[in-house]
Order: structure tokens, then sequence, then C-alpha cells
């Protein structure tokens, strides 16, 4: 929680949902967690699956609300490896880290693979090994390539993994859900 955190709160942007704080130590019953504000939309999945101005089926209405989005997220994503001094790699980009504020914009969330390149945090990362979700993982990192040889084109892939998932309303390689550990 401790490194995500460092990540997310020197992040501010449009496109990223705000970071508000977070519990650091387990203590009479609270767990150590992030606090972000609360997008009542939901993620992506969600907001498509309960807006039907958004159905897959009023293909005009839903391939706008589709682009405008992504293209939201791809802003938040374009502040992250341009970001001043540095570049931040998400690593997990996918439909369900997209929320939805009440007025459909879109907002990247959850830093936890997120990995900082240059600066005085360089090769800081969130998590020990490349991370992110089976099937919006490029091949560099399923093919387990160490960090020091990843780009920000690992979430550029996963982008492409998440247009996929919203176009066709099915996970992109599906199979990948079941890859041998």
């Amino acid at each position: 929680v401790g490194r995500e955190v460092l990540v997310w709160q020197m992040v501010k942007h449009p496109r990223i949902t705000p970071f508000i704080g977070y519990i650091r130590e387990y203590k009479d019953g609270i767990i150590p967690c992030i606090v972000s504000k609360w997008r009542q939309q939901g993620d992506l999945v969600t907001y498509l699956s309960n807006h039907p101005q958004a159905n897959r089926f009023q293909l005009t209405r839903r391939l706008r609300v589709i682009i405008l989005q992504l293209y939201q997220a791809l802003e938040g994503l374009t502040y992250l490896h341009t970001f001043p001094g540095k570049s931040i790699t998400h690593f997990d980009i996918k439909p369900e880290n997209i929320l939805i504020t009440d007025d459909g914009e879109a907002e990247l969330c959850d830093f936890g693979y997120a990995k900082v390149l240059g600066g005085e945090a360089t090769g800081y990362t969130t998590s020990p090994n490349p991370g992110g979700t089976y099937p919006y993982m490029s091949p560099e990192v399923l093919n387990g390539s160490e960090w020091k040889s990843l780009t920000p084109a690992v979430d550029v892939f996963a982008i492409g993994s998440t247009v996929l998932y919203v176009s066709a309303a099915a996970v992109p390689l599906g199979f990948l859900l079941c890859w041998p550990s």
C-alpha cells in the first residue's frame, strides 16, 4: 500500500481518479487501505452494462461513448508517460481500472503495479515483478521480461486490449485466465 500511495499522490490530472489518503496500519479492525474519490458510476465494465444508451446494439451511440471514454483514458495515460522529470508506466490498464465520473468522464485508477522511471525515483516500482491482468498484459510481460527492459508500450498494448473488450463484449485473449502459474 505504501509504495502505491507514493505514486498515486504525486499524480494530479483530470483523467486520474483523485487520491484522498490512506490508512497505513492495521488498528482497531481497520485494515491498510487507500482512499480515493468515490465514483458512483463504477468502472467501465459496470458503466457499460448499466447504461442502456451505451448498449452494444445501439452501435452509433455506443461507439461515441467508447471513443470518448477511451480517449479520456488515453489522456490520463499520456500524462503518466510524460510526467515531468519522470515517466510512469501503469502496468495494469484494463476496463476495471477505468472509473467513470457522474458526468460520464473516464479516469484511471489503481497504481499497484505502477513503475516510475527517471528523476529521483529511477526504477522505483510499487510491485517486485511486472504484473497486471493476464488478458491485458503485453507479450513482453507474459514472457517474464525484467522491469528494466519494459517500456510504456505495455500500457499501449493494454489499452488496445481494452478497446477489444468494450467493442466485442468479450475478454481479449480470455484463454489466458486459465494460464498456468
